[in-house]
């Protein structure tokens, strides 16, 4: 009879390659959407310069990074995501969520005059304003989640090519010694004498 074969288990997938679902993003950036509020209300209480719902809704892109950070470990056990976030992944998410924010409020909300510097649009903004600005983090908080898988498979690229080359140099170190082991010319040749007839 032949022996069956069997075939290669399959490899397990690396933990560190799973990615955040949309679930995930969406609550870390949610986390981070609330943490920003009180902050700009201290902002508002401490400078006394713009309105209240400007600085609270008007995220500074610093706070937004860092939140990013301090939050994941509570959005990912809120969700029971795979893994943790590399710090650069982090930090990425962080600065596109300020990026669209910062790129929608200007949309929503734009000078009249070009003219007029930024201290005093801010100053001279009004309540429908802060809601278009509130508007604005909330779709660029959408966009985010929507968008940075993408670019987080392009982040993540080279570091998996990296590793599975080493698991493939790994590998085939391990199966030459079982090769060369279970080749027979690889063993050393016995020399076997004939038997001589006795006088």
């Amino acid at each position: 009879m032949t022996p069956t074969r069997r075939r290669p288990p399959a490899a397990a997938s690396d933990a560190r390659d799973v990615p955040w679902t949309g679930r995930g993003m969406l609550a870390l950036l949610g986390l981070v959407f609330l943490l920003q509020l009180p902050i700009g209300v201290v902002i508002n209480l401490t400078s006394h310069t713009n309105p209240l719902i400007i600085d609270v809704f008007f995220f500074q892109p610093q706070y937004l990074v860092v939140a990013c950070v301090v939050m994941m470990p509570l959005a990912r056990r809120l969700t029971g995501q795979a893994r943790n976030l590399r710090l650069l992944e982090s930090l990425s998410l962080g600065v596109m969520y300020a990026l669209l924010s910062l790129m929608l409020s200007t949309v929503f909300v734009h000078p009249a005059n070009a003219s007029v510097s930024t201290d005093q649009f801010i100053r001279n903004l009004k309540l429908s304003d802060g809601l278009l600005i509130a508007l604005s983090d909330v779709v660029a908080l959408f966009a985010t989640v929507t968008l940075y898988p993408g670019f987080s498979r392009l982040l993540g690229t080279p570091g998996r090519r990296a590793r599975a080359r080493m698991q493939r140099r790994t590998g085939a170190a391990s199966a030459a010694p079982k090769a060369a082991g279970r080749n027979p010319a690889s063993r050393p040749a016995t020399s076997k004498r004939k038997a001589q007839p006795r006088r």
